[in-house]
C-alpha cells in the first residue's frame, strides 16, 4: 500500500484503534509480573490492505484482529521496557514480554473503546505518522531481526491525542508497528527522536 497520512477521531471504526486501556478483559504481564495495558488494535482487513501484493490476501482470516500489549508506569521510568534501536540485546529484551501482540484468535479481548482513537487515512502525507510504505526516521544499528517482519505503520507521539501524551513515554517519540511474515503476531517499539 502507497504510504497514508493518519489522523485520530474518537472511535469510529474498528480497523486501527489506539489508545490505553489497562482494565481490559484478559490477562496479558510482562515477565516481572506487571499488567500490560492494551495499546493498539489492527483489524487483518486492514492488514491485509496494507500489504497488497505482499501476501496472499485469500490466507489470511479478515475477521481477525492483532491487539498489541504495552508495559506502562505512570510512576517509573518505562521507555525502556519499549524501545528498539537496531541491537539484538534490546530485540531480545522487548521479545521477553514487555510488549506483546496477540490474534483474537487466541482470545477475544474485551476492552473500553472510549479510551480509544480510530486511524483515519488520507492520501497526503508529509508527516512522521502514517501507514504502509517505508518506515521513517529509523535509527539504524543492525535490523536484520525485522527482516520476518513486515512494516504496517509508525506514529509520532506528538501526533497523539492529548489524553495520548505518554502513550510512548515522551511525546517527541515514534512508534513502530509489525506483522510477522507468518502473520502470527506482530512487533511494536519506539525510538526516541
Amino acid at each position: 500500500m502507497k504510504e497514508k497520512k493518519i489522523d485520530f477521531v474518537k472511535c469510529q471504526s474498528d480497523n486501527f484503534l489506539i489508545g490505553r486501556d489497562q482494565h481490559y478483559e484478559g490477562d496479558v504481564r510482562a515477565p516481572n509480573g506487571y499488567p500490560l495495558s492494551l495499546i493498539a488494535v489492527i483489524s487483518f482487513e486492514l492488514i491485509a490492505e496494507i500489504l497488497k501484493g505482499q501476501i496472499d490476501e485469500q490466507a489470511i482470516d479478515k475477521t481477525q484482529k492483532m491487539y498489541f500489549f504495552s508495559y506502562y508506569d505512570p510512576d517509573d521510568y518505562y521507555l525502556d521496557y519499549i524501545s528498539y534501536h537496531g541491537t539484538k540485546e534490546e530485540f531480545d529484551f522487548i521479545n521477553e514480554g514487555y510488549v506483546q501482540t496477540k490474534t483474537s484468535g487466541e482470545h477475544e479481548y474485551k476492552f473500553n473503546k472510549q479510551l480509544f482513537y480510530s486511524i483515519k487515512t488520507s492520501e497526503f502525507n508529509h508527516g512522521m505518522s502514517f501507514m504502509g510504505g517505508e518506515p521513517k526516521f529509523l535509527q539504524n544499528e543492525d535490523y536484520s531481526a525485522l527482516d520476518d517482519y513486515y512494516f504496517i505503520g509508525q506514529i509520532l507521539g506528538m501526533d497523539l491525542p492529548e489524553d495520548l501524551a505518554d502513550l510512548f513515554y515522551l511525546h517527541e517519540n515514534i512508534a513502530y508497528f509489525y506483522v510477522k511474515k507468518d502473520l502470527t503476531k506482530g512487533l511494536f517499539f519506539v525510538q526516541s527522536t
